[in-house]
């Protein structure tokens, strides 16, 4: 998969989602390869009977077979490459996602379009959204499932429940130039502080990327029980941890001394990147000649158990010399090691906020983008760093270091307009840590 023609079923759930999608197959009538062999309706729809549905399928002036599935057998049995499922009050991008050829059992995110803000992060209202999977796996999980009751699972589902599942940002082929640094070495770091539950499906996003990593390295911040049992499931995982609990800025900046990369990609231990980030990534900083590259995110929302998307500008040079907002989310990102090093590293010293304090100095000597593509797939849950009360975003805490970090880009930003000297130092800098495998013995530093 893809084959030359994919054949897709596409699952709606009331008849005006079968409206919505038959405008849609018209803008897909171009795509050369695929080939939509089935529009299927769980039950009929209320106040609609078949034969009216049929009657509207056959209108359509369309290059495909198109018919209706009444039953769950026919959905099994039917010869498809993926399902899509396009939930009620969905409105997916007329251009369909690029689909992975890969045996893994795959799903891509099949977002509505989508405008990327000029100054600062937006998360988009909260409404279903539509997914394509692939058939054999989709089949083989929900076989016994009352589909024909609706009974199909959420994008939101997707993610909580079935974390070997493997996610595609639906990017078209990124094959690296011929004068590309072949030989470039990434090193993925994930700082990790009891995330238990979620580390698994975020070292098998990382260990499955299409674009290999050099090295995988989890940092434990001093857990009363280090996750050896979780990363020994992934023997090309490296796990170190603290002697002592000093937040997760100290932990990169020790590992970034530590190993000789020529690239960091950053990821939260309780988050987990669709397959094609890096190769993406890579691609996007090779073209624009960049330093430091970030992704859009898709939010999963753990209180409203659903998945939102949140859109980044695609010039964060650009955004922050509008005004110093959040244009860039720091786990979804690659950072070269130059850059690191030139800028004196992260702000050891900081707890929080350390990655907005690093992305405020970069930009003044580094040229920063993001992808359009939707790469990083991000958890707001309670008990996080943003979400506690003590170091939460609307915590007087995170709000006074804000107001800090913003007052000094703006007095650099001062600096270089006058050709005055900047001050691009890390706020705050700690000692240097020992970190320790996680079977050895940690001492006091």
């Amino acid at each position: 998969m893809p084959k030359s023609t994919s054949q897709i079923a596409i699952v709606v759930e009331s008849e005006t989602v079968l409206e919505n999608s038959i405008a849609l197959l018209n803008s897909l009538q171009q795509n050369s390869q695929l080939q939509i062999s089935f529009i299927w309706i769980p039950g009929n729809p209320r106040n609609s009977p078949i034969s009216t549905i049929k009657s509207k399928i056959t209108q359509i002036s369309h290059p495909y077979p198109i018919s209706i599935v009444n039953s769950n057998e026919e959905l099994v049995n039917a010869p498809l490459d993926a399902i899509a499922y396009i939930p009620h009050h969905a409105n997916p991008n007329p251009t369909l996602p690029k689909l992975p050829s890969t045996s893994e059992p795959w799903i891509v995110p099949w977002l509505p379009s989508l405008d990327f803000p000029p100054e600062t992060a937006i998360a988009k209202s909260p409404q279903p959204l539509a997914w394509i999977a692939d058939a054999t796996w989709f089949r083989r999980r929900f076989a016994n499932a009352d589909i024909a009751n609706a009974d199909i699972p959420t994008l939101y589902r997707l993610a909580e429940d079935f974390p070997e599942l493997a996610w595609y940002g639906g990017t078209s082929a990124t094959p690296q130039p011929d004068n590309f640094p072949d030989k470039l070495r990434v090193c993925a770091i994930v700082p990790h502080l009891g995330c238990e539950p979620w580390l698994f499906q975020c070292l098998h996003s990382l260990v499955h990327q299409t674009r290999p990593l050099d090295e995988v390295v989890v940092v434990d911040d001093a857990s009363p029980t280090p996750p050896v049992e979780i990363v020994s499931q992934f023997p090309a995982v490296k796990l170190l941890r603290s002697p002592k609990r000093v937040g997760p800025y100290r932990l990169v900046q020790q590992v970034i001394e530590e190993t000789d990369a020529d690239a960091y990609l950053f990821q939260d231990a309780d988050d987990f990147s669709t397959r094609d980030r890096l190769a993406t990534l890579l691609y996007l900083m090779y073209n624009h000649n960049a330093d430091l590259v970030g992704t859009q995110e898709l939010r999963i929302m753990e209180s409203q158990k659903t998945v939102i998307p949140v859109c980044y500008p695609l010039d964060v040079n650009l955004a922050l010399a509008e005004k110093p907002g959040h244009p860039l989310i720091h786990p979804s990102s690659l950072l070269r090691r130059d850059l690191v090093m030139q800028l004196g590293g992260f702000a050891t010293g900081l707890k929080f906020g350390g990655d907005t304090e690093f992305l405020l100095r970069a930009n003044f000597l580094a040229r920063i983008v993001n992808t359009s593509s939707f790469l990083y797939c991000r958890r707001k849950r309670p008990n996080s760093l943003t979400t506690t009360p003590e170091t939460g975003l609307d915590s007087p805490a995170r709000t006074q270091l804000l107001q800090q970090l913003k007052f000094r880009a703006r007095q650099n930003l001062h600096a270089k307009q006058n050709g005055e000297i900047l001050d691009l130092t890390p706020l705050s800098v700690a000692p240097r840590l020992t970190l320790f495998t996680a079977l050895s013995s940690p001492k006091s530093n």
